[in-house]
């Protein structure tokens, strides 16, 4: 299959379970918070009595609330945040806000292999340009440089790049989370070239110890990019935080109604957010951030020593697991495991897992005992199938 698994009309969903046609699965196919949380819903229910929807010209205390509580957990150089219907509108806000910083730079340097969104700017970086190449291209100049290039990156930054944008997990050709050495370069060619560095995080946020891996690996971003689990699985909202000094070069302080879309922040999704960051908070201060990177780690050990020298090869970042089938279709693979009551993410050759936030330990343990069990009757099978041959 070339595209993304085929998937049933879904009619209901609960924490990290979807059901549709008469059958119920785990939804293991993004990276998101997961669905009907009890305590997202309460809050938005009651902000929609006092008032749900409002114009960005119009303040709120839940805009003013969560804006002060992004700034609090963010990295420490940056405090002006901007909310939006999305995480890749977020971006391309960030984006807007780069090429206002350095209207005369014409050079962007994209660093990890990887998702950036699906809108222009998203869509022209992510993926090392692939789609840049076929209609979405920038009137920019844009280097891509996988984790394992990042020792060139002084020699790619010039005085004409207005920015360094890393996604800190790369995802092509294997999951992979940036390190402190590789921050650590980022950080030192950005500042020496006076170029804006962009975290991109709308897949690690919430997923890592205190919420960005920013913050793990001691990357400084001028600007920091974030969403998807943002929302609560309830209400569609994106953000991004910026430096105070790289904001008013641009914007010199004046109403945030001159930036961003009408009803962006709006009370309800407001409160959807402050709720769901109540979530994130407790899973890290409880220690269940640590106990699924510790499931992950186990898991991918496991299935690496089964599936060496099988053709299919594993990666692992923040409560995801990837697999790479070099010899057979992943489609095939994700329909059996669809059988199982497991809904994955398949493109191309490319399978993953990822855990919704609101999925417990035990329960994404048990998924992966049953992928293992899955892949394990298939290598069993293509040995068998290769004996006969012989």
């Amino acid at each position: 299959m070339n595209g993304f698994q085929s998937r049933p009309c879904v009619t209901a969903a609960h924490a990290s379970s979807v059901t549709g046609e008469g059958e119920s699965w785990q939804d293991l196919s993004g990276f998101g918070f997961g669905y009907q949380c009890p305590e997202v819903i309460m809050a938005v229910n009651e902000q929609m009595r006092k008032g749900g929807l409002s114009s960005r010209v119009l303040m709120s205390r839940p805009m003013l609330q969560l804006t002060e509580q992004l700034a609090d957990i963010t990295p420490d150089n940056l405090s002006m945040t901007y909310l939006c219907n999305s995480p890749d509108e977020a971006f391309e806000g960030a984006m807007k806000l780069a090429r206002g910083y350095q209207p005369g730079r014409t050079h962007l340097v994209v660093v990890g292999n990887a998702d950036f969104g699906c809108m222009t700017y998203g869509r022209a970086m992510s993926w090392s340009g692939r789609y840049a190449l076929s209609g979405w291209p920038l009137p920019l100049k844009l280097s891509y440089l996988s984790f394992s290039e990042l020792d060139t990156l002084p020699h790619i930054v010039t005085r004409d790049t207005l920015a360094v944008v890393v996604n800190p997990l790369e995802q092509c050709p294997d999951l992979s989370l940036l390190s402190q050495e590789q921050a650590g370069i980022l950080n030192r060619v950005t500042s020496q070239s006076d170029a804006l560095l962009v975290g991109c995080e709308l897949q690690t946020f919430g997923r890592c110890q205190d919420g960005f891996h920013s913050l793990n690996c001691g990357l400084v971003p001028d600007i920091l990019v974030y969403g998807e689990s943002l929302g609560g699985g309830v209400l569609p909202i994106g953000a991004y935080t910026a430096d105070r000094a790289v904001n008013e070069a641009v914007y010199g302080g004046r109403n945030l109604a001159l930036h961003g879309s009408t009803t962006a922040g709006n009370p309800a999704s407001c409160q959807a957010a402050l709720a769901a960051l109540k979530i994130l908070s407790h899973r890290t201060r409880s220690g269940t951030v640590k106990q699924f990177e510790d499931v992950t780690a186990l898991s991918t050990s496991n299935l690496q020593s089964l599936l060496n020298g099988s053709g299919i090869r594993v990666s692992s970042g923040p409560a995801c697991v990837q697999m790479v089938f070099e010899s057979q279709p992943a489609a095939a693979i994700a329909e059996r495991l669809r059988g199982e009551g497991l809904m994955v993410h398949v493109q191309d050759s490319v399978m993953r897992v990822s855990a919704p936030i609101l999925m417990d330990v035990q329960q994404w343990q048990e998924s992966l005992r049953q992928l293992i069990s899955v892949l394990k009757q298939s290598v069993q099978n293509g040995q068998n199938t290769r004996e006969e041959a012989v």
